[in-house]
């Protein structure tokens, strides 16, 4: 059985004409790190889920230690499932109310990822 807030979060986007969150797959790796980046760069909460027997994986720690949203890690179930469950309730009460969702991250660590900071160090590394 489905969570009564499943169907209207599948399905807000076509409502509202935006995404409130992204759903980022899996640990953070060369396939899916870039992905992350972008998703930082949106300013939106990060849902992220990683199946597998690994624990703690690198994007794990930085979505929680940078308040960037919340991600379940399937070796983690016990503990990740409920606080998964809780986070998508209060966000869907949120969505409901027309109120803003909850998501303060750390801006300063969202901004090293930035554009302009990726160029200004590429460009130091070419620079004569």
């Amino acid at each position: 059985r489905s969570a009564p807030w499943d169907y209207h979060l599948r399905h807000a986007h076509r409502r509202t004409g935006r995404r409130r969150s992204f759903v980022c797959p899996g640990p953070l790796s060369a396939g899916n790190a870039g992905k992350f980046f972008e998703y930082l760069s949106a300013d939106k909460p990060i849902v992220c889920t990683i199946s597998g027997d690994a624990s703690e994986s690198a994007l794990s720690q930085a979505i929680r230690e940078h308040g960037l949203g919340v991600c379940f890690e399937q070796a983690n179930e016990s503990i990740d499932f409920p606080a998964l469950c809780a986070y998508l309730e209060c966000q869907y009460t949120c969505f409901v109310s027309k109120s803003e969702v909850d998501f303060q991250p750390d801006h300063k660590y969202i901004q090293q990822f930035s554009y302009e900071k990726i160029a200004e160090q590429f460009y130091r590394l070419i620079k004569p």
